[in-house]
């Protein structure tokens, strides 16, 4: 299995058009350590967490 993650900021409205594949809009404050509510043993939260740094550092 892939797993992808891809992150932007939006600068205005949009409208959501629900696709295929279905995407799922969370917060980015969201704890995605949170084993009962997303998978990865942790993986997706640090990779949330590496997209913090990044976002500080630019």
């Amino acid at each position: 299995m892939i797993n992808q993650v891809y992150y932007g900021i939006l600068k205005n409205e949009v409208e959501l058009i629900e696709e295929v594949n279905r995407l799922e809009w969370v917060s980015i404050n969201d704890n995605f350590f949170d084993m009962s509510k997303y998978a990865g043993e942790g993986n997706i939260g640090h990779i949330i967490q590496e997209i913090k740094i990044d976002l500080e550092n630019n």
